[in-house]
């Protein structure tokens, strides 16, 4: 019989530490939240697992001061190849294609990402704790009441206010709460192989190759001569055998090269399947506890990551009392459409490299270069697959109030750009001028207001600063350099980006979203702010 203790409380309670986990706990700790986190696993994971981190991600872990550490320990991938028949049917150079300071897609370990969030969160004064399981689970009102276990069949119950199911496919969280878990798995197997690989390829760029209906990718990592290699199974074996990579290389042309010091050999099936809702009362669920799908892009971690991203910053504003209980609606209006796009577009990607009939073959392998030869779908591509595009534009809690906005100009629900801007005779980085960890409000003087708005938002600024303190920071941005103002956009370009020539204003939000977009009106910034943040001293 277990022995029963009596009850903690706890303020958040996160369930799961893998990348998901691990970034949601960073965020609470980074905005002043302390939260527990508990793994059943004894130790990390040791094996490579995911291992493509996408630009998006990179300026999300930007905030935890940890990207630059990852881009030194990984393999920066500037090019994607596909392939069909040994012909070469699109190159991409992503480079040009990605707008972001980070141009690449970076090649590092599961198990390195994980290392720099366990060290980052430590040093906040959070430790997972590991060799802890949760039970039960049960809403209770106002809080949730849950049952952990140890490794030595110790339980424990807990009172928590929030319960976050960062565990995976197979969620405990999401099975106590009777979520179904809606999809299918595709029939054919896969196989994994982290290898030593003598071959003829480029280091910065990935391989694809579409064999007979079958599937062969080669992803470069860091060490010298080390490859990962996904491919399907012709067989039917328990274990991945050398011989079957060796295969696997011989099927797109590449028989000649020498496999060599395997670290990991792994059999898979790919699921693909989401829940309905992220979020039942005080429980929510994020990452692969939400939705797994192919991982063809390699899109699961990194749509993890941002998930956890996403709700961390709005769950601390609420526990903080800083924002209404209402902004938590927001989560899964903003991140399950995301989720359930990628589950379709994976799909859909890897129903066409299964395709079995040569005709149909015949038909893709045609029409694949003719639909990627346009610039236009080369960029809606690789801002995809760096989850850049995605936008919040249908959210309830994001405002465009231009009517007259210009065409391709940024909306509210887009997430900010990179972007230069002058200080004082010093290049700067348009990102540097936001709010470390809450919102930002950037003021745009326009190309034709002169002083006369600069005055008008001066004294708005002085407003929001007195009513919210050091919860929003605000930036005035002059057109150029003969502005009052201490930074200016030289040429116009952010003003221009931002669709705000004449004047006007972007809140951003802490994960540098736009929360509302305006025009040259005050009146309307004072009155939609109050809608995102609660004013100091009615906490």
């Amino acid at each position: 019989m277990a022995e029963a203790v009596s009850a903690h409380v706890t303020e958040v309670l996160v369930v799961g530490a893998g990348p998901t986990g691990l970034t949601l706990a960073n965020e609470l700790a980074r905005q002043g939240v302390h939260c527990r986190i508990i793994d059943r696993a004894l130790t990390p994971s040791i094996h490579s697992k995911a291992l493509g981190v996408v630009p998006r991600t990179l300026e999300i872990l930007e905030k935890f001061g940890i990207s630059q550490s990852l881009v030194d320990q990984g393999n920066k991938v500037r090019g994607v190849n596909l392939f069909s028949r040994e012909k070469r049917l699109v190159h991409l150079e992503l480079a040009p294609l990605f707008h972001s300071e980070y141009p690449f897609l970076l090649i590092v370990p599961q198990s390195v990402t994980e290392i720099a969030l366990l060290e980052r969160l430590a040093r906040w004064g959070t430790r997972v704790e590991r060799g802890v399981e949760l039970v039960s689970l049960a809403a209770e009102g106002e809080h949730v009441e849950v049952t952990l276990r140890s490794g030595n069949g110790k339980e424990e119950r807990v009172i928590a206010n929030w319960v976050i199911g960062c565990d995976g496919a197979h969620s405990t969280v999401r099975h106590q709460l009777g979520m179904s878990f809606d999809g299918r798995a595709f029939a054919r197997r896969f196989a994994l192989a982290d290898v030593g690989l003598d071959v003829d390829l480029p280091r910065d760029e990935l391989h694809a190759f579409w064999v007979k209906g079958g599937f062969v990718g080669i992803f470069p990592m860091r060490e010298e001569s080390r490859y990962r290699l996904v491919f399907d199974l012709p067989s039917a074996e328990e274990e991945v055998t050398l011989s079957e990579v060796e295969h696997a290389l011989a099927r797109c042309g590449l028989g000649r090269a020498r496999v060599f010091e395997p670290t990991w050999l792994s059999r898979f099936s790919i699921n693909q399947r989401k829940t309905k809702h992220y979020r039942q009362g005080r429980v929510f669920l994020a990452g692969d506890a939400a939705h797994i799908h192919s991982p063809i892009g390699g899109q699961g971690m990194n749509t993890g990551i941002q998930d956890a991203f996403n709700l961390a910053w709005k769950l601390a504003m609420v526990v903080k009392k800083e924002a209404p209980a209402s902004l938590l609606d927001s989560y899964e209006a903003e991140r399950e459409p995301i989720g359930k796009r990628i589950v379709q577009l994976t799909a859909l990607a890897t129903r066409a490299m299964l395709i079995q009939n040569p005709v149909a073959r015949g038909i893709r392998d045609r029409l694949v270069p003719l639909v990627a030869a346009s610039r236009k779908r080369q960029e809606k591509m690789a801002n995809g697959l760096a989850q850049l595009s995605h936008s919040y534009r249908n959210s309830p809690i994001v405002r465009d109030q231009r009517p007259g906005r210009s065409e391709g100009s940024l909306r509210a629900g887009d997430r900010l750009p990179a972007g230069w801007l002058n200080a004082n005779g010093v290049q700067v980085r348009l990102w540097d001028l936001l709010h470390d960890t809450g919102h930002t409000l950037l003021l745009f003087q326009g190309n034709q207001s002169g002083d006369v708005l600069v005055k008008q938002w001066g004294e708005l600024k002085r407003n929001i600063v007195d009513r919210y303190g050091d919860k929003i920071r605000v930036q005035v941005i002059g057109w150029d350099g003969s502005s009052s103002c201490t930074v200016h956009d030289g040429g116009g370009v952010i003003h221009a980006m931002a669709g705000l020539e004449q004047g006007g204003a972007l809140l951003i939000r802490p994960d540098g979203h736009i929360a509302l977009a305006v025009g040259p009106s005050p009146e309307r910034v004072w009155d939609d702010v109050a809608q995102w943040v609660v004013p100091t001293g009615m906490e």
